[in-house]
């Protein structure tokens, strides 16, 4: 009987949780009186914190400490998603990750765990 008094009160203090739970939506560039035009586009390095990694070969090369990265461009979209907006562009990926290419930038959106809208052609964030 104990037992079965435990799990409703877990199940009661769940629900009471959920119900007092809210999204969390802070525009931070609002917040904080940002421009999107105060914002520095690039790739940061992983290593020694430079913006400016350089996109060659499927890598990301800091010019700095030349320390070579695969993955480097998803800390700086999470930025963006956080800072910009919730939805990104192939446009607008190449303007903010500072890359020429259509096709890499497709293959990195691709491959960065988002959704793509094609009604609209961009991409957003999974729920």
């Amino acid at each position: 009987m104990i037992e079965n008094d435990r799990e409703f009160d877990e199940h009661e203090i769940g629900k009471v949780i959920l119900r007092g739970s809210k999204e969390f939506s802070l525009n931070i560039m609002k917040e904080y009186k940002i421009n999107s035009e105060d914002i520095l586009s690039g790739v940061h390095c992983p290593k020694c914190g430079t913006l400016g990694m350089e996109r060659i070969y499927a890598n990301w090369k800091c010019r700095r400490c030349e320390f070579h990265s695969k993955l480097a461009h998803r800390k700086a979209l999470d930025d963006y998603f956080v800072l910009l907006g919730s939805v990104i562009n192939n446009t607008t990926c190449r303007k903010f990750l500072n890359i020429n290419s259509k096709d890499v930038a497709t293959r990195i959106l691709k491959t960065s765990g988002l959704n793509y809208d094609e009604k609209y052609r961009r991409w957003e964030k999974r729920s």
